[in-house]
């Protein structure tokens, strides 16, 4: 009997202990696999995670189950209770493809009237098809959004290594920071540029749904340059929101002068 106990609770042990293997095969960047104008990120660096613009949050992986506890709670707009976590059910995991479905609450046609839905997401991990041109530097500014609130920031971010954020409105970190220790941040940023042909870059020039106008100028190692004015629902989008969350990846911030900024003018100039 007692031998029999000790085996129940080795196995207990097991099944309820971390799961390195996904753990290690998690890491890195994916992209959706959703149609439409539906598109979804995933960033996964050690303990930590970045899942759309949600969050950036700590992380546990038990058996089949992505457990995240966030930061910052909520209240359930169907059961009032305070929401402390985020579980994802993975369904399929190998090194090129990611699956999990998750329970959310969604909105039906009435307003303030939510359910229950179970969703899945396909992932694909990002693998560059376009090696050449190489991106050296790239530029970002976010600008007004037409309801009003939007984090509004500037970004340079370089091959060099080289980090530069400056605050403009509704962001938490109102100091101007910049860092040389950014060569990580900048090699996901090309990782996912270079799987993106520059010609195809340039089509992405152009507002969809004008919620909120983002500059970016992209600039490579042969000379050209590629200045577009967009928003986020297109295939640069893992590139804007890993820049929008960029000082969760760069070690060793320090204050600096502000940099006179010629693409925020624009951007300012720009007709909303």
């Amino acid at each position: 009997m007692k031998l029999l106990l000790k085996a129940f609770l080795i196995i207990l042990v097991i099944g309820c202990s971390e799961n390195r293997t996904n753990f290690e095969t998690l890491q890195g960047d994916w992209q959706g696999q959703e149609s439409g104008e539906i598109k979804s990120y995933l960033h996964v660096s050690g303990d930590s995670l970045l899942f759309n613009d949600f969050f950036y949050q700590k992380y546990r992986v038990y058996d089949d189950s992505i457990v995240v506890d966030l930061d910052n709670p909520y209240q359930s707009r169907i059961t009032s209770k305070q929401v402390t976590q985020h579980v994802f059910y993975i369904t399929k995991l190998t090194d090129s493809n990611f699956r999990f479905e998750t329970v959310l609450e969604q909105r039906q046609r009435r307003v303030n009237d939510f359910k229950f839905d179970t969703v899945e997401f396909r992932f694909e991990r990002f693998k560059p098809i376009r090696n050449e041109p190489k991106l050296v530097r790239i530029e970002f500014s976010s600008g007004e959004c037409y309801y009003g609130g939007c984090p509004q920031r500037n970004l340079i971010v370089d091959s060099s290594g080289y980090y530069y954020y400056e605050p403009v409105e509704n962001v938490d970190i109102d100091t101007t920071f910049e860092s040389n220790t950014a060569h990580e941040l900048f090699s996901e940023i090309s990782l996912i540029v270079s799987s993106i042909p520059i010609v195809y870059i340039k089509s992405l020039d152009g507002i969809t749904i004008h919620a909120q106008v983002l500059h970016s100028k992209l600039i490579f190692d042969n000379g050209d340059e590629v200045s577009i004015f967009t928003d986020h629902t297109n295939d640069l989008f893992p590139v804007f929101l890993k820049l929008e969350h960029s000082l969760d990846f760069v070690d060793d911030l320090s204050p600096t002068k502000k940099i006179n900024f010629s693409i925020r003018d624009t951007l300012d100039n720009y007709p909303l």
